[in-house]
């Protein structure tokens, strides 16, 4: 299974941990650390969590109050995981609308 970031859902996570480690050092590791668990997740168990819109599904970061904006698809000969957004929850949601 491939999971795809695309570049704005990158530039997000890379935002993130700059903040974090801005915060405490190492601190941004243990985002990407958790960020990395939960695509994991994802790459699993994709339709264990909610459809938030049509075909977009949301993941919670769990220690961090981050969420994960990811479709599922899918053609004939291949499946994918494409990540629109890592966006802080209290974000409004027409950051992750407009990437749709």
């Amino acid at each position: 299974m491939t999971i795809r970031f695309r570049s704005e859902a990158a530039s997000d996570v890379a935002l993130a941990r700059e903040w974090h480690d801005a915060q405490r050092s190492g601190l941004g590791n243990e985002f990407v650390e958790a960020l990395e668990n939960l695509i994991d997740l994802i790459s699993d168990l994709p339709e264990a969590f909610p459809e938030i819109a049509v075909g977009l599904r949301r993941a919670l970061l769990g220690r961090f109050p981050y969420a994960v904006y990811y479709r599922l698809e899918t053609w004939p000969l291949w499946e994918h995981r494409d990540v629109i957004a890592c966006l802080h929850t209290r974000r409004p949601p027409s950051r992750w609308r407009s990437r749709r």
